[in-house]
């Protein structure tokens, strides 16, 4: 009897465990951006070993077959000195993993007399906001990390003013 009782205590432990696991990390700071400025995460204090990823959230206008183009710069550095740099296309499947908060509504339009239009020159498109998981970073010493980053557009048509890091740490 004591066996069943000890083997309900830890399966209903476990259960406790698996539930209260947030999967993505705990979020640490959103770091809005625009376009063209460089925005930062200042004197964020990092254990070794501490994971970090980096989400990028953006809540854009979506046309199907019209892929906008953009990325977003990285330099990370600790008392002044860069650890990592790079780049990361957040619509570029490639380089991510998870998607959530993602929700598509087709419920806008605009007029138009381009080849995207219909017979009556209305051209629709879809609200998309999400959150994508782009980049993660292992923090290599104890201390003070600032994570910079900066948007910019590849091609001229611009998707969205309502772009974000948000940093997450597992």
């Amino acid at each position: 009897m004591a066996s069943k009782i000890t083997k309900r205590v830890i399966l209903i432990l476990l259960f406790t465990h698996l539930i209260s696991c947030n999967v993505i990390g705990e979020k640490l700071e959103e770091v809005p951006l625009q376009k063209g400025m460089i925005n930062s995460s200042t004197d964020m204090d990092l254990k070794q070993g501490d994971v970090i990823t980096i989400w990028s959230k953006a809540e854009m206008k979506y046309t199907e077959g019209k892929e906008s183009d953009f990325e977003i710069k990285y330099h990370i550095e600790k008392d002044g000195e860069t650890l990592d740099f790079g780049k990361f296309a957040i619509l570029d499947d490639i380089y991510l993993t998870h998607t959530i908060s993602s929700s598509k509504n087709k419920d806008e339009s605009y007029n138009s007399n381009s080849d995207e239009a219909d017979e009556e020159g209305r051209v629709y498109y879809y609200t998309w906001s999400f959150e994508r998981e782009s980049y993660i970073f292992t923090a290599p010493d104890n201390g003070k990390y600032t994570f910079d980053f900066k948007l910019y557009e590849i091609k001229d048509d611009f998707p969205s003013d309502n772009i974000a890091i948000v940093l997450r740490k597992k």
